[in-house]
């Protein structure tokens, strides 16, 4: 404000309350940060709790390396299973060559 010389007029230094509404905000945003990585967490895991959320990643590891291993095994009887296919078919030619063939 303008100071007026004799003039009896109260001033307060601004600086302390830009200083507190800047606390003020930088405490709001802060909260809003940590709120929304938590509900990301609990989208992710189902749950907030750590122990919870170390069995998921640790189910998770193991669950991937499972997989893997399922999925060399469903690989395995997929050709297991077309091998099966050729050797019938092979088999049903065979018959047919034999029927064709007069005795």
């Amino acid at each position: 404000p303008i100071l007026i010389e004799g003039a009896d007029v109260a001033y307060s230094n601004p600086l302390p309350h830009v200083l507190m509404l800047t606390a003020i905000v930088v405490g709001i945003a802060t909260t809003a940060l940590a709120l929304a990585l938590v509900v990301r967490v609990h989208e992710a895991y189902g749950s907030i709790e750590e122990d919870e959320i170390l069995a998921a990643d640790r189910a998770l590891e193991m669950g991937s390396a499972a997989l893997g291993a399922l999925e060399e095994r469903r690989g395995r009887q997929e050709d297991d299973r077309a091998l099966a296919e050729a050797a019938h078919k092979d088999r049903l030619a065979q018959t047919d060559e034999s029927e064709e063939t007069p005795t």
